[in-house]
């Protein structure tokens, strides 16, 4: 009796080297002899299979052939050899997508590195492109801190840190009983103390004894005061020892400003399900008081939201919903919520949206979507998973009321990089390598036209102040130059490196994108931006072994580059390389 059974072969998924790895474990448990392997393989591979089988083998046929000479030919039709630089390609491409946890992104790295031949280097790019790709800039940040990072240890990080965020999340989404309801009327938040009478029914009828005395100090009636968990509890409302607020016998405290004083949970206790009372949150709104606002990015999209501290939750109304995210399937939800004259009020559910607010980037967030047109609101639950304080609020309005423009702050916060002089990209060195058994070429400098004379002796002292060239006496290269007249007058040096260089360089083949690509990418974006670098690849820095091999001749004499030239064949997969893990 055989162990084990085997289906037939699926030509649509085109996976044939795993199902003969299932092939061969059979044959293994079973003990098939050789000789009746092929014989054996043609009858569970199938109809469709063995015609196709057939087809490949013809003249001959499937039984004159081996076994390992059928798999090579099966191989060969349905799983052609790709082109290592596209798969490479398509692995540094790989990002981590919106709903993909650490594991499964990490997994899908693998199967795509199994054709890209890295061998002895898998780890290294794997981890590489594991810290690149990931969404979570804290995660990468913290990559980034760890001096020397391994693989194993990058995979721990990450999936500890998923793992971390995920549960402190469920602690936060705890199931919310109250909601604030805005009303086009003048109001402002204040909480209203539950109705013990009608608490008390209710405990009755789940079989409290109604002649039991309820605890005077947390107000529960199932056991003795003398015993009470909450008889040294500090109260959040009158500051008393003794006693929770929910029996607190203080009454409303109101203060000239309007504000009302809360004579339920404190705003710090909302995750304390001991009292299991229910509080009704409201807003109250004053005309005289503008709302306070924030941009808040909501799935890659910008959203000015009005933040509101008396509300547990963050929600939205069904208008703004449906203008800007009618996409996004509506999670149904069994919260209640009342407004303040008691009346309940239904929601339509909640959205898991991703949220981000500068560095501070978070999953399946809840927005709940409610009936009516008011504005979206800024609840207590996303302004502390975003770590946002009021006083950080303000700081920003004050900033953002400055009659200054976006450009003179910009201007002032980032001095350095609007300065005249020169940027370089301080992180690394790049080096250019050449073949095996390579030799010096040197030629002499060509002529220049006389117009063009001063303009290149005016280039070549600007890149020697600019630190880009150094004057040499000896060198065993010698590039001549070509000078490129650009549009603003100015006059480019480039070395005529295909003539001596470029032949004998490993070429660095880092694909550039296409225009094609760069617009589709751009797809459901709202805000653009043009960046123009300074001298593009005159940023960065050559190491001194590749100095040697970039010096070009000039009537002047010699110069080597101290920084990555044009005409290099390698610069621009070196400089998109760079640029692209920025």
């Amino acid at each position: 009796m055989s162990i084990g059974r085997i289906e037939d072969f699926k030509l649509a998924e085109k996976r044939w080297s795993t199902y003969i790895s299932r092939i061969n474990q059979y044959f293994k448990v079973n003990e098939v002899d050789d000789k009746l392997k092929t014989a054996m393989l043609i009858t569970v591979v199938g109809d469709e299979t063995f015609e196709l089988m057939t087809d490949l083998c013809a003249p001959k046929t499937p039984e004159e052939k081996s076994f390992e000479e059928l798999v090579k030919i099966m191989k060969d039709h349905l799983e052609p050899k790709p082109s290592e630089i596209a798969e490479r390609y398509k692995f540094r491409q790989r990002i981590q997508k919106a709903e993909e946890s650490v594991g499964d992104y990490i997994a899908n790295l693998k199967n795509l590195a199994k054709t890209c031949n890295f061998e002895s280097t898998l780890e290294t790019n794997l981890r590489e492109q594991l810290v690149f790709g990931l969404r979570n800039e804290i995660v990468r940040q913290r990559l980034f801190a760890e001096s020397s990072l391994s693989y194993q240890s990058a995979v721990q990080i990450a999936t500890s840190m998923e793992a971390a965020e995920k549960n402190a999340g469920l602690m936060e989404r705890s199931e919310i009983n109250k909601i604030n309801h805005q009303r086009p009327s003048k109001e402002r938040s204040f909480w209203r103390k539950p109705d013990m009478k009608k608490q008390f029914a209710t405990a009755k009828a789940h079989g409290t004894p109604g002649n039991q005395r309820k605890c005077r100090h947390c107000g529960k009636s199932n056991h003795v005061s003398e015993k009470c968990y909450f008889r040294a509890a500090q109260c959040h409302k009158c500051k008393k020892s003794g006693h929770v607020s929910a029996v607190c016998r203080q009454k409303y405290n109101v203060h000239s400003n309007n504000n009302v004083e809360t004579n339920g949970k404190h705003d710090d206790d909302d995750t304390d399900d001991d009292l299991h009372f229910e509080e009704n949150l409201f807003i109250i709104k004053n005309e005289k008081d503008n709302p306070i606002k924030l941009k808040i990015a909501v799935n890659s999209k910008i959203i000015e939201m009005e933040i509101d501290t008396g509300s547990a939750i963050s929600a939205t109304s069904e208008e703004f919903y449906k203008n800007n995210f009618p996409d996004i399937q509506i999670n149904t939800s069994d919260t209640k919520f009342k407004s303040y004259v008691g009346s309940e009020i239904k929601s339509f559910g909640f959205l898991e949206v991703d949220v981000q607010r500068g560095n501070i980037f978070k999953q399946n967030l809840k927005l709940y979507v409610m009936p009516g047109g008011g504005p979206p609101l800024l609840g207590r639950n996303w302004l502390r998973m975003l770590d946002i304080s009021i006083d950080q609020v303000l700081n920003l309005n004050s900033i953002e009321s400055e009659s200054k423009n976006i450009s003179e702050i910009l201007q002032s916060k980032f001095a350095k990089v609007f300065e005249d002089k020169l940027g370089y990209f301080a992180a690394a060195k790049v080096k250019l390598y050449l073949k095996p058994n390579t030799k010096p070429v040197f030629l002499k400098s060509r002529s220049l036209p006389f117009a063009l004379k001063s303009k290149v002796e005016e280039e070549l002292d600007s890149l020697v102040e600019q630190g880009i060239l150094t004057p040499v006496h000896y060198s065993e290269w010698a590039t001549p130059i070509v000078p490129v007249l650009k549009r603003n007058g100015q006059i480019r040096i480039c070395g005529d490196f295909k003539v001596t260089l470029n032949p004998f360089l490993q070429i660095d083949k880092y694909p550039v994108p296409k225009i094609d690509d760069l617009l589709a990418s751009l797809e459901n974006c709202c805000f653009f931006t043009k960046l123009d670098f300074a001298q593009a690849y005159a940023q960065i820095e050559l190491n001194d072994e590749s100095k040697e091999l970039v010096v070009i001749n000039t009537h002047k004499g010699l110069f080597k580059f101290n920084r990555l030239p044009y005409g290099v064949s390698s610069s621009a997969g070196i400089f998109q390389r760079t640029i692209r893990y920025l």
